[in-house]
């Protein structure tokens, strides 16, 4: 009788132990699903405003454009100096939007894993400059001095010419944005063992230690001073890191309240992940892509 009543002891507590068990991977899992949800909740709400404001960024420059044209048609010809004025304004317009519609359309191939690379024969000066003289009117109107350096003899390389545009396009566009006026950006270049090294410094308002993990972060806009003055709302870095680590890069921050940020990106070359048997460095011609098809 003893001995059943032990082994009928035992079953129940081992019930009992296993009931706990399971009682506790409920709990457990009943507060990873409510943490899930709000995951998800602050996704939503971080997508609602994110497009919301990103329809602004659209909508607002294509007015101002219609406006500034439709103006432009009434003026008398002995108005030079006014048509010449809003002239530049429909062109500063028109390139904010032209950057902002070029980021959405990442963003778009980003999220749904359709990013595609085309490789060829690049110059990083020439690619750098491009992007410079196009931010040229933007950095004038504030009197910042945009210059950059090559800092190895080599500056040729085997990568996504209009991907590594948008990253430097990117990074200039932070930097001139919050830099304080009169102050000068800085872009270094370099390849060396056969990896892109490119570095854009400013000595803006920096970005604070506890911001600076978010700066990538989705549909992040973070919370500065300078933020009120500006247009933009976090998908431009956002971009830019999704496309390097696409370019099997990497992209790091350096930063100090008050003082500057430096933002540097390296990336391989393409030949380093194979598939150049068919390049010909005479041709500046596409070569291949992200899966390595020839053309």
């Amino acid at each position: 009788m003893d001995e059943k009543r032990d082994v009928l002891h035992n079953e129940l507590r081992k019930e009992f132990e296993e009931s706990k068990m399971a009682f506790n991977s409920l709990q457990e899992l009943n507060v990873q699903l409510r943490e899930l949800n709000r995951k998800l909740e602050e996704s939503e709400r971080m997508k609602s405003h994110f497009i919301s404001n990103i329809r602004n960024e659209i909508v607002n420059p294509f007015a101002s454009i219609i406006g500034l044209a439709l103006h432009i048609q009434t003026c008398d010809v002995n108005q030079l100096d006014t048509i010449k004025r809003m002239a530049s304004m429909i062109y500063s317009e028109a390139f904010s939007l032209d950057f902002q519609l070029k980021n959405i359309f990442a963003a778009a191939e980003i999220e749904a894993g359709e990013i595609k690379l085309s490789y060829m024969k690049v110059s990083l000066p020439e690619i750098i400059l491009s992007v410079v003289e196009s931010y040229a009117s933007e950095a004038a109107k504030r009197s910042i001095k945009v210059e950059h350096l090559a800092v190895t003899a080599s500056q040729e390389a085997i990568s996504d010419p209009d991907k590594l545009k948008l990253i430097v396009s990117n990074l200039l566009n932070n930097c001139i944005k919050y830099s304080s006026d009169g102050s000068s950006v800085r872009i270094t270049s370099a390849i060396a063992d056969g990896v892109i090294a490119i570095t854009v410094t400013d000595s803006g308002i920096g970005i604070s230690e506890e911001d600076q993990p978010h700066i990538f972060d989705r549909f992040k806009r973070l919370n500065t001073d300078i933020n009120t003055q500006n247009s933009g709302y976090g998908l431009g870095l956002t971009v830019t890191k999704a496309i390097v680590e696409a370019l099997s890069g990497s992209i790091s921050l350096s930063s100090n309240k008050g003082v500057g940020s430096t933002f540097k990106v390296e990336i391989p070359e393409a030949m380093l992940f194979g598939g150049m048997d068919d390049f010909n460095a005479d041709t500046n011609e596409i070569i291949f892509d992200n899966n390595g098809q020839t053309f």
